[in-house]
């Protein structure tokens, strides 16, 4: 994938009129993923938002079975490389914390690891939900893609998705039931440019 080739605007566009059509089941299923993942103290936020992931998957190439909130819990299938997305990425932000204690070089370790391993893992759990692959795999390629120098600009693209996901914490916790599953839709509508039209 050519740097040129990712359409930054158009995905956007996209994820918003896919938000749109099923506002109601995403919002609802967004609602599920957060309460059981405070619940569980973080433990099911991975396998649920893969499970938002594949449900705007199926709407986005149209499945004629329309998804239902229920269907969040499809994530599940996935659950064990999920979860290990998202225990990888705690444990690199929790780690750069202890280094916050070390002037500047603690401040640049933080940065970096918000700013790369966080979209990093963004697309790793596409690739565990949408190719069945395991964690480890699954970094292994969004890395190589890093390595090839042409992966930057869906890098910018998910830290974005996940800002936007964040965003809605700000409003008493409630808001994220609405940006997590548009996120999750700007992940789906950018997936295929981000990794090839014979991404699986």
């Amino acid at each position: 994938m050519a740097e040129s080739t990712f359409r930054f605007e158009e995905h956007f566009t996209d994820a918003f009129a896919l938000f749109k059509r099923q506002f109601g089941v995403l919002v609802v299923a967004g609602l599920i993923a957060l309460v059981l993942s405070a619940v569980t103290f973080g433990i099911l936020a991975g396998p649920l938002a893969a499970g938002l992931l594949l449900m705007v998957r199926r709407m986005l190439e149209n499945d004629p079975q329309p998804p239902t909130a229920g269907d969040v819990f499809k994530g599940f299938e996935v659950f064990a490389p999920a979860f290990l997305v998202t225990l990888f990425f705690g444990l690199a932000v929790w780690l750069a914390m202890l280094l916050l204690v070390v002037p500047l070089i603690g401040q640049v370790v933080f940065l970096a690891v918000c700013l790369l391993a966080g979209p990093a893992s963004v697309w790793a759990l596409a690739l565990v939900a949408y190719r069945r692959m395991g964690a480890v795999a699954a970094f292994g390629v969004v890395l190589q893609r890093v390595k090839a120098g042409n992966f930057w600009m869906p890098l910018v693209f998910a830290l974005l998705a996940a800002i936007i996901s964040g965003a809605g914490s700000a409003v008493c916790g409630v808001g994220i039931v609405v940006t997590m599953p548009f996120a999750a839709c700007l992940i789906a509508c950018g997936y295929r440019d981000a990794f090839g039209p014979a991404a699986g």
